[in-house]
Order: structure tokens, then C-alpha cells, then sequence
């Protein structure tokens, strides 16, 4: 019966040690801290921002088990208008929480979304004094 019962914890140990722990890397202060620092280092494209379109660009992106952007792909663009932007944007992210597998950091992959929304860049350009000093912003206002 000891044979039996150290058999089997055995086993157990062996099939729980494959199973490893492991989380997917994250932006420090989670999406919406992601939003705003796009929303902070965007650069509108003039023509899409004089129309007013709006739009956003998908990435798989790699992030390295110090927390580096290392790698990342296209998945959808709404409009190729906003893609060298985006791509700008995901080149120059600040350093991520990386993947951790058990108790290890580590490589991994997440899909990050970059939104253009005019309105919402409009209102954080004026507000903090940039929106004239800001490339790509070919607004003017006259009274």
C-alpha cells in the first residue's frame, strides 16, 4: 500500500510540474494607462485629423523577458493612414511587466490596439498647451 501511495504522488508531482504557472505580459498601470500614453506621444496624422477620421491599428507584439518591445506584426489597420504612426508609437513604448513562467521572467506575445479617435486627441493637445507645437496637428483657429 506505501509502494501504491508513493506511486502515486509521484505521478502527481510529475503531471503538476508540467503544468507551469505562467502569466502574460502587461503595461505597467494596465490598458487605459496604455490609451493615454498613445493619446501623450501621438502624432495625428494631419490629413486624417483635418477630416476627422478616426481609426485604429492592431499589433501582435513581443514583448522580451526584460520588457523591451522586440518584435511585432500588423494584424488589421483601418486605414493605412494611421499604420506609420502606430508602428512609431509601438517602436517607442516604455518597457512592459514580462511574461513570467514559473517564477522566470520571460518572452510573450500580446495584441495591443492603437486608436486614433480626433476628439480625444483634440482634448489632450489643447489642454496641456501642445496642440499647435504638436507635428501633424494642421489645425488653426481664427476669430
Amino acid at each position: 500500500m506505501k509502494r501504491l501511495l508513493l506511486l502515486v504522488i509521484t505521478v502527481l508531482s510529475a503531471f503538476l510540474g508540467i503544468m507551469a504557472e505562467c502569466t502574460d505580459p502587461y503595461f505597467k498601470g494596465g490598458d487605459e494607462k496604455l490609451q493615454q500614453w498613445f493619446v501623450k506621444k501621438m502624432k495625428y496624422p494631419q490629413g486624417a485629423l483635418v477630416m476627422e477620421k478616426s481609426g485604429c491599428v492592431t499589433f501582435e507584439v513581443t514583448i522580451s523577458g526584460k520588457g523591451k518591445v522586440e518584435d511585432y506584426t500588423v494584424l488589421q489597420s483601418s486605414d493605412p493612414v494611421f499604420t506609420e504612426e502606430a508602428v512609431r508609437l509601438i517602436e517607442k513604448m516604455p518597457k512592459w511587466e514580462p511574461a513570467v513562467c514559473d517564477g522566470q521572467k520571460t518572452e510573450g506575445k500580446v495584441h495591443v490596439t492603437v486608436q486614433f479617435e480626433p476628439y480625444t486627441w483634440m482634448h489632450k493637445h489643447v489642454k496641456s498647451g501642445n496642440w499647435f507645437g504638436t507635428a501633424g496637428a494642421g489645425i488653426g483657429i481664427s476669430l
